[in-house]
């Protein structure tokens, strides 16, 4: 009992000196950092702009007057698109969505946006008036989706195609939309409203991106670029680049992309 009881107090007492520090969680910290799964702690710079009712912001774009903020949501909660007034950053317009995943375009003039609707297979148009709540105006049927009314489940979506991104050509005459599973972009005449163009990619396009005489396509499975010419959707030119090419910018002759 003489050996054991020393023994038994050296470890009374590192246990008693041990901190009883209360268990800290991923997520907002009481300093404003955020912890990640990780172990690793940011701060993020600037200002961070809860989004209550929506889930997982997959896409960003300004409208023309550089005041509303488009956000494409597409979380476990259902799509959206939020359209945030910066000038205040609380004043918000909301479009509940069936169906989206990545695309979204607004128009030069700044009256329309339009989100493809991912397994749906058609794009949806609405016009935007600031201040005042969207309005659904054209749809324009690329694939064969389940009927309208009917509840989506897996065996009625297509496995051979899912509409992501879409961006408007220079002249905003056309839309063009990428079709990941199915490796083609969609090219709609948005005053004809004909939707019968279609031009194969590389595998899984990513993101689009329309210049003068020139779209780019990142291929998300191919680690690729494709430079397809607008007029006929034939493949201009043809790069390798890192693995899972995403977004892309075209800056003064370059062209940067996020792999």
């Amino acid at each position: 009992m003489r050996k054991i009881f020393p023994l038994l107090l050296m470890t009374f007492v590192a246990l008693v000196a041990i901190p009883q520090n209360p268990p800290t969680h991923t997520g907002k910290l009481a300093d404003g950092s955020f912890l990640l799964t990780t172990g690793w702690r940011t701060a993020p710079e600037g200002i961070q702009i809860p989004l209550a009712q929506d889930t997982y912001p997959m896409n960003l774009v300004w409208h023309p007057d550089g005041k509303n903020l488009f956000i494409l949501n597409s979380g476990y909660k259902p799509p959206s698109v939020l359209i945030l007034d910066t000038s205040d950053l609380k004043t918000a317009l909301r479009v509940a969505l069936p169906d989206a995943w990545l695309g979204l375009a607004v128009n030069k003039a700044g009256d329309r946006f339009y989100v493809p609707q991912a397994n749906l297979g058609s794009v949806q148009e609405f016009s935007f008036t600031a201040g005042q709540n969207p309005k659904p105006m054209r749809s324009f049927q690329l694939f064969p989706g389940p009927a309208p009314g009917v509840k989506i489940v897996k065996t009625l979506l297509s496995k051979t195609d899912y509409l992501g991104d879409a961006t408007i050509s220079p002249d905003g005459k056309w839309l063009y939309v990428a079709n990941m599973q199915n490796s083609l972009v969609h090219a709609i005449d948005l005053s004809s409203g004909d939707v019968s163009r279609k031009w194969q990619t590389g595998n899984h396009p990513y993101k689009l991106l329309a210049a003068e005489g020139k779209l780019y396509v990142s291929n998300w499975g191919d680690e690729s670029i494709s430079i397809l010419d607008p007029k006929d959707g034939k493949t201009v030119l043809n790069f390798k680049t890192g693995a899972h090419p995403t977004a892309m910018l075209l800056h003064q002759g370059r062209l940067y992309v996020t792999c």
